[in-house]
């Protein structure tokens, strides 16, 4: 996997909620991880441990993926919406009623599809 598909999978992971890497020009102070650190957005308080908890499976994926642990922040809907929505906004959402169904596995993120996925649609650079 590479790094730049780890928020799309963990968007697909998570209900479709925007993510993104945090940046880094942004953070303030150095911690260990900073590079590692993914923002998640439209996360309730409530729903945070069950978040995380639907990331179980890929676990070791992201991981690799990201070059160590992932570090997560959660803004809550409210937040999202009032210092992030043109983020938000912008995140390309999945298409629910086009499904795309690659031949055995997706290449962007490096494991076999199963039915049912759908993957994110991203717009080109």
């Amino acid at each position: 996997m590479r790094r730049e598909d780890v928020p799309y999978l963990v968007s697909r992971l998570m209900g479709n909620r925007p993510a993104r890497w945090a940046p880094t020009e942004r953070t303030l102070g150095d911690y260990d991880g900073r590079e590692r650190t993914l923002e998640i957005f439209n996360a309730a308080p409530k729903d945070q441990l069950g978040l995380l908890a639907a990331l179980r499976s890929e676990r070791a994926n992201l991981k690799e993926g990201a070059g160590g642990p992932i570090l997560f922040i959660f803004h809550t809907e409210e937040e999202s919406a009032r210092l992030y929505a043109e983020f938000v906004d912008g995140f390309p959402h999945m298409i629910a009623e086009a499904p795309v169904r690659p031949l055995g596995t997706d290449a962007r993120i490096d494991r076999p599809v199963e039915d049912g996925d759908v993957l994110p649609h991203r717009r080109a650079a």
